[in-house]
C-alpha cells in the first residue's frame, strides 16, 4: 500500500503595489529596512488610512518631480491627505514649505502628518 506524503510548503503572498486595500499595522514587516522608503512607509502603515497603491504613486511621482524641479514652494493640488507634498518636503530639504490644496481634508491626514514628523 502506497502512502501519500504530505509536504508542507511555505506560502509566499504576492504583495501588489497597485492593490486598494488600506496598508495597516499588519503591513510593517515588510518595511522593515532603516531605509527612507521604508521609513515612510511605516509612517502610512501605522496611520492605517491609504492604499497601497497611493504610497507607492506618491514616491514615483516625488522622485519625478524631485529629479526635474529643486528649491522652491511645493504646492500638492488635489492633495488629499497630502502625502505627496510632505514626501517632497522630505526628499527636498532647500524647500521651504509645502501648500497641500484639496476641497476636504480628510480628517485623518493629521494623523499620517504626525506620523512622517516621527518618521
Amino acid at each position: 500500500m502506497r502512502r501519500a506524503r504530505l509536504e508542507c510548503a511555505t506560502l509566499v503572498v504576492a504583495f501588489s503595489v497597485a492593490s486598494k486595500q488600506r496598508l495597516t499595522d499588519r503591513d510593517l514587516e515588510r518595511f522593515a529596512s532603516d531605509a527612507l522608503f521604508d521609513r515612510i512607509a511605516r509612517a502610512v502603515c501605522q496611520a492605517g488610512c491609504l492604499p497601497r497603491k497611493e504610497l507607492y504613486e506618491a514616491l514615483g511621482v516625488a522622485q519625478r518631480t524631485r529629479r526635474r524641479f529643486r528649491s522652491g514652494r511645493i504646492v500638492d493640488l488635489g492633495a488629499g491627505h497630502g502625502l505627496l507634498g510632505q514626501i517632497l518636503l522630505i526628499l527636498d530639504d532647500t524647500s521651504p514649505s509645502a501648500v497641500a490644496v484639496d476641497r476636504i481634508i480628510p480628517p485623518s491626514a493629521a494623523k499620517l502628518g504626525d506620523g512622517l514628523l516621527e518618521a
